[in-house]
């Protein structure tokens, strides 16, 4: 009777605990809860055991003198092949009828978790009750979870159900003042609110750990025991799923000995999957507080080539999808051509769902790769490869810890994720490479399948132009925005860890500044750093994919502070020659594509320093003194929203000079600062004058020669000179000890 799908542990690792909120939980377990199942009389006679007896020695009971019985259980026989199938409908039922559960909140392997506050899960004769609650609101004492233990006590008493009270915990143990723990095992996993741990309790962890080191000192076991200890291994790995990748050619190898009572040799490469995975076994854990990226890839391969796009969406969206990825695995192999398997092999992972094939659709997906492989393979292989890709790159992106989405039009490859280890030794070889990614970049990828017909990542697979996408439903539309994904509070970054980011970087100066001060500095971001003018698009700030990075970045509090030397080409002003820039309208005429575009870079670097100020870092904006980007409403927006303040200063005090200049030749450069850092007060000063013999000013217009080749005085005087960097990363340095003192209550 395949009447009900009990819960298991490792599906606690789906939950997903925000900023702010805790998990708790509760437990009962009734008492000889098989022998209160009454059996129907009529299959009495099939539960029978035992010699014959005559019916003389039980005439107390009714026995016939002359008549033969047998023993027969009245009760569901716990041997009974249904016996766990009727105990846990009768127990659903119980409760259903006196209103304790409700269906929808009902934990089931292979279904996505309820969409609920309340979680229950019962298996055969226990109860858990969680509850996702807020930790400024809730009452220790009473709650969702309180009332359904209550009314479940109600359902037992009522059907005669005795509790096994040594047993339950939480409001689940009935006494006075009791409240839900915060740190709970149920049904073998070890659930930690306040770190977010779940997974199989650290000492049975250890045990089975310990048990592999010491089985490593033989050359040769029975296959018996090797089968045991590698079953010991699966239900922590289920709580981490990619670490079942360790065994990769254990199960053919002992598979291939026929009786279990053969000596198994201890071959090398054999013992190196049996260490591999006792030291996994540490890091087989989940983190319900990691939250769900919103930066989604799609990927798409043919034998010969590969694609994968990335969007921004949402938090909502992100969270609905992570609910609907594929968690459940299925068997899966690289078929060949021509051969006919039995159904059985041919599992199907998860059925189409529309709503994601109209995501894939409509999303405005941008290509981040497109490749053409060397070498001609089996599709399922590339396409394998090509989601090993996208979670690099998501490890790449940050090290912010994130559960990351990715769509997939194979089968094949999401059911051996899903899996956690492919029986294609090809597959799982691509799998288990990952695995360091995973833990160093504290990332984890799930999975949702779309077919290829709705696969956008199928164009640039082939070396086509990108499909526009289609016009999104309303309900779907408003999720196409970038949202930062949510960071946990323990994720935070240390102040004494944090950087010092600078964004519009030239030749990185300042970065150069403030490592001689011995700060700690992120890589600088300059689109075009060299002279060969080749973009990097991983140091452009216009790239929505870097805006994304750094977001996350500030958000869980790696950066501490950023210098935006924004370009002034059109700000400036002497722009004011070529551009339509004035105070009274900063943002210019809306035609001119190189205003928009400091526009859009005004608005990104608004946005980042509003971010910035509200997680605590701090920020500076240059510019030449009199820029009409301090009038920018972005920018005056931002003065007013983090209480900033300006610094002038004319870089000819520091020694600006064009290369070749006489001794006393400068270039004055007014300069204006925008920032919020009162330590930078000191680097203010205006130019004490011209002076013949010491100090005269030079203008930074056009072009001259300086040995044998024309360079531009203008990009030479947007150096920051030396001496200004230095004074800089000084005045950092003391304002990183003020606010570390501060940070670490010194």
């Amino acid at each position: 009777m395949q009447w009900c799908t009990l819960p298991n542990g490792s599906m606690l690792c789906r939950i997903i605990l925000e900023p702010g909120q805790g998990l708790r939980g509760s437990a009962g377990d009734l008492s000889k809860y098989f022998h209160r199942l009454k059996q129907l009389p009529e299959a009495i006679a099939r539960n029978c055991f035992g010699r014959q007896f005559d019916g003389s020695e039980y005439a107390e009971f009714g026995g016939e003198p002359g008549v033969m019985y047998r023993l027969g259980l009245a009760v569901v026989a716990m041997g009974d092949l249904n016996a766990v199938f009727i105990a846990q409908m009768c127990h659903l039922d119980l409760l259903e009828k006196f209103g304790a559960i409700n269906p929808d909140l009902i934990i089931e392997y292979g279904s996505p978790l309820p969409d609920s506050e309340v979680l229950v899960g019962i298996y055969v004769d226990d109860l858990l009750v969680m509850h996702i609650f807020d930790k400024n609101q809730v009452c220790k004492f009473k709650g969702p979870d309180k009332d359904i233990i209550t009314k479940t006590h109600q359902a037992y008493d009522w059907a005669g159900l005795p509790r096994s009270k040594d047993k339950d915990f939480g409001f689940g143990a009935g006494a006075a003042g009791a409240q839900g723990l915060t740190s709970f095992t149920a049904w073998g996993t070890g659930v930690d609110s306040e770190t977010g741990v779940v997974g199989t309790t650290i000492t049975k962890r250890i045990s089975i750990a310990f048990c592999i080191f010491w089985l490593l000192e033989f050359r040769e076991v029975q296959k018996l025991v090797l089968i045991r200890v590698v079953a010991l291994c699966v239900h922590p790995f289920m709580h981490f799923r990619m670490c079942m990748s360790a065994f990769h050619r254990m199960y053919k190898y002992f598979a291939s000995f026929e009786h279990d009572s053969d000596m198994v040799p201890l071959v090398p490469d054999i013992k190196d999957e049996l260490a591999f995975a006792g030291l996994l076994l540490v890091c087989a854990i989940t983190d319900i507080r990691t939250q769900i990226n919103t930066h989604i890839t799609e990927t798409d391969a043919t034998p010969s080539g590969g694609g994968s796009l990335a969007t921004d969406i949402t938090q909502e969206l992100a969270k609905n999808m992570f609910q609907s990825c594929q968690t459940k695995g299925a068997r899966g192999m690289l078929q060949r051509p021509g051969l006919q398997l039995p159904d059985p092999l041919l599992e199907k992972v998860t059925i189409e769902d529309p709503a994601i094939a109209t995501l894939s659709e409509c999303a405005n997906w941008r290509v981040i790769r497109e490749i053409e492989h060397k070498e001609t393979t089996h599709v399922n292989l590339q396409e394998f490869r090509q989601m090993s890709w996208a979670f690099r790159y998501q490890c790449m992106r940050t090290l912010v810890p994130l559960r990351c989405l990715n769509l997939s039009g194979s089968q094949v490859s999401i059911g051996a994720w899903a899996h956690g280890r492919s029986s294609s030794v090809l597959i799982n070889g691509q799998y288990r490479k990952l695995v360091g990614w995973a833990i160093l970049g504290r990332k984890m990828l799930d999975n949702l399948y779309v077919r290829s017909a709705f696969n956008s990542a199928d164009d640039p697979s082939r070396h086509a132009a990108l499909r526009a996408p289609k016009p999104a439903p309303q309900w779907l539309a408003k999720h196409f925005k970038f949202e930062p994904p949510l960071i946990s509070a323990h994720w935070v970054v240390p102040f004494r860890l944090r950087l010092v980011v600078e964004a519009f970087a030239g030749h990185a100066g300042f970065t150069r500044g403030c490592i001689r001060a011995g700060l700690s500095c992120g890589a600088p971001l300059e689109a075009f750093p060299g002279k060969s003018k080749v973009a990097v698009t991983d140091s452009d700030l216009e790239n929505p994919e870097v805006v994304s990075r750094l977001v996350s970045m500030i958000t869980c509090g790696m950066i501490w502070y950023m210098h935006f030397g924004i370009p002034c080409r059109t700000w400036g002003t002497l722009a004011r020659i070529n551009y339509s820039r004035s105070r009274a309208n900063p943002g210019g005429d809306g035609i001119n594509e190189e205003e928009l575009r400091g526009n859009r870079q005004a608005a990104i670097v608004a946005m980042l320093c509003n971010l910035l100020y509200a997680t605590g870092g701090h920020y500076s904006i240059e510019n030449p003194q009199g820029s009409t980007l301090f009038w920018f409403e972005e920018i005056t927006r931002l003065r007013d929203n983090t209480k900033a303040f300006s610094v002038s200063l004319g870089q000819c005090m520091y020694g600006l000079q064009l290369p070749g200049a006489k001794r006393y030749e400068f270039i004055k450069k007014s300069t204006e600062i925008l920032t919020t850092l009162p330590e930078l007060a000191v680097l203010g000063g205006r130019c004490t004058g011209q002076c013949k013999r010491r100090h005269q000013h030079v203008h930074a217009l056009g072009s001259y020669i300086f040995q044998g080749v024309r360079v531009s005085r203008a990009k030479l005087a947007g150096r920051y000179p030396t001496l200004l960097c230095d004074r800089w990363g000084e005045a950092l340095k003391v304002a990183w000890l003020r606010l570390a003192g501060a940070s670490d209550g010194c």
